[in-house]
């Protein structure tokens, strides 16, 4: 590209073509694709433990739901509850066969419309204060949440 007579290039030259240099750009990494080999009678292999063929996958219960249901009592009052249930399962890679119970654990719900544009809402779960494993893992678990109380306020506008 040239310049008009004045004008002064990339290095400070009147006239003469501008030289813009191009970014490095770093070369591409090369592409390999993963080799893995599974030895079970390796030292330290765990073969016969954890998952085996036909066995159902471990931290999964076999059953679970949640059945929920609200009532209007009035225009402005709803009332509602939960349950929410599992089966019991299993940790995984369980050489002990530990198994965490099933359980079941209750919901509850109040809501009051103080208008149009302004509600509050009482969440109660676990009201029971149930303890279960939410979550189980080889070594340890999570516990589920204990009885949980909230209230929100809603405002539209």
């Amino acid at each position: 590209m040239g310049f008009a007579a004045g004008e002064r290039g990339a290095r400070g030259r009147a006239g003469g073509r501008a030289h813009v240099r191009q970014p490095h750009r770093p070369a591409r990494p090369a592409r390999a694709a993963p080799v893995a080999t599974i030895d079970i009678g390796a030292p330290g292999s765990v073969a016969g433990v954890g998952e085996g063929a036909g066995t159902r996958s471990s931290l999964t219960p076999r059953h679970s739901g949640t059945v929920w249901s609200t009532y209007q009592v009035t225009k402005q009052v709803r009332l509602g509850g939960g349950l929410n249930a599992r089966s019991s399962q299993t940790p995984n890679r369980n050489p002990a066969g530990v198994v965490a119970p099933s359980f079941v654990t209750g919901d509850l719900l109040a809501e009051y419309a103080l208008s149009e544009a302004v509600g509050f809402k009482l969440n109660v779960t676990n009201v029971t204060n149930e303890r279960y494993a939410d979550s189980l893992y080889t070594g340890h678990y999570i516990p589920g949440l204990g009885r949980t109380v909230q209230v929100t306020m809603t405002a539209r506008f």
